[in-house]
């Protein structure tokens, strides 16, 4: 997520629970680092890209995360509570 990125074209935002997230992004992929903890199971980015085929993964836990986008939010659901960490990354591949 850090990488050989770049900046996407908005770096800085937060989840719908006010957790900071930046944003960047490589080839075809944007990734969204959470700073901090979530508080629940999901969160709500607002990202406008039109994610309706987009993969989203939850890196480092070597599985895919569900999304869905709606309302120029995109909503992530974990298939499990996030261990606890400074950072989480979310990998959004766009097709």
């Amino acid at each position: 997520a850090i990488y050989g990125t770049r900046p996407w074209e908005r770096p800085t935002g937060q989840t719908d629970d006010g957790l900071p997230v930046r944003f960047t992004a490589k080839d075809d992929a944007v990734y969204a680092v959470l700073l901090g903890q979530p508080k629940t199971e999901s969160v709500s980015l607002a990202m406008d890209v039109q994610a309706a085929s987009a993969e989203v993964a939850l890196l480092g836990s070597g599985g895919n995360a569900g999304a869905r986008y709606t309302d120029g939010k995109l909503n992530v659901t974990f298939a499990e509570p996030l261990p606890e960490s400074h950072a989480h990354v979310l990998r959004v591949r766009l097709g």
